[in-house]
């Protein structure tokens, strides 16, 4: 039994070693900047286009994935906002950029995709119109 004991004694205090030179290691090569702690930051890879919608339009939705590049390529979070939400609103839901037209006006949308490296930032212009008049009848 005292065997075994000492056989898990020792067996920890080898883990216990090699964590240790590992972490040694790592903050040794991060100082001689053979390795980085922090992600490369994301990159716009495809600009959004300005958007013309009529104000009773559905929303727009815009695959964000397209728009940035991910070079870390450990996913990137991502946050949109609008200079006017009255005129145009907008969210991201996982990947997904919504811009919902409201009055009409013009409202600039930003896109932000981050990681831990930094981040990015896409913008556009969003114009809203009054939505066409419905035909009558002759």
């Amino acid at each position: 039994m005292e065997g075994a004991k000492q056989r898990e004694s020792h067996s920890r205090s080898r883990r216990a070693l090699m964590l240790a030179l590992g972490a040694v290691l790592a903050v040794a090569l991060m100082g001689c900047g053979l390795v980085s702690s922090d992600p490369d930051p994301p990159e716009v890879a495809e600009p959004i286009a300005d958007q013309e919608m009529q104000a009773d339009a559905e929303p727009v939705e815009i695959n964000l994935e397209a728009v940035f590049d991910d070079p870390a390529g450990e996913g990137l979070g991502y946050v949109a906002e609008s200079s006017d939400p009255e005129i145009a609103a907008a969210s991201a839901r996982a990947a997904t950029l919504e811009v919902e037209p409201g009055a009409v006006g013009k409202a600039t949308v930003t896109a932000v995709a981050e990681n831990d490296g930094g981040e990015a930032t896409a913008s556009f212009e969003v114009t809203v119109t009054i939505p066409d008049a419905p035909e009558s009848p002759d």
